[in-house]
């Protein structure tokens, strides 16, 4: 079907191109002022259990352990809504499935002159079956509380990691 030098051929070509069209990688390793940015964003509390584990996940993404000690400049406070909506009903009225969903409504500010940087909207949203056992239920439940803290932190990081990097590069 394809030579395997013609696939190698395209490949060199393609990415040739890329370099000389501006493409820049976000994480590349020659990006280390978007990583100190990052690490520059001190994070305020979020309330309640999902909160913590939110602030904790935003914590872990954004400060790499080399930029620790990095200065506060940023100050980011996240406002999170959950809601849980059975999908999955079956004859005598009794929920299979339920859909979590999180939003998380961010805002990031500079904290020497309290100025709105930037602000958004992130959501996910994971689903749990309900099984007989009211723990495996519960544990179900933790699961996917615990997975979408990590979906919106993650998501938040690439937001402010785009929106940051093409503010340095205006």
């Amino acid at each position: 079907m394809w030579s395997r030098n013609f696939i190698i051929a395209t490949l060199f070509a393609a990415l040739t191109l890329i370099s000389g069209c501006g493409f820049k990688p976000l994480y590349g390793t020659d990006n280390q002022p978007l990583v100190s940015t990052l690490a520059s964003i001190d994070i305020g509390p979020i309330p309640n259990r999902l909160g913590r584990d939110v602030r904790n996940a935003l914590v872990k993404v954004l400060r790499q352990p080399a930029t620790q000690n990095q200065p506060s400049r940023y100050h980011l406070d996240v406002e999170l809504r959950q809601t849980v909506q059975g999908v999955a009903i079956q004859d005598d009225d009794s929920i299979t499935r339920f859909n979590f969903r999180l939003d998380a409504n961010y805002v990031l500010t500079e904290k020497s002159t309290n100025t709105l940087i930037t602000k958004s909207r992130v959501q996910t949203v994971a689903a749990y079956n309900v099984v007989d056992s009211e723990f495996a239920t519960l544990i179900a439940r933790r699961d996917v509380e615990e997975r979408a803290a990590r979906e919106i932190a993650e998501k938040i990081r690439v937001r402010l990691s785009l929106f940051l990097s093409r503010q340095s590069d205006s």
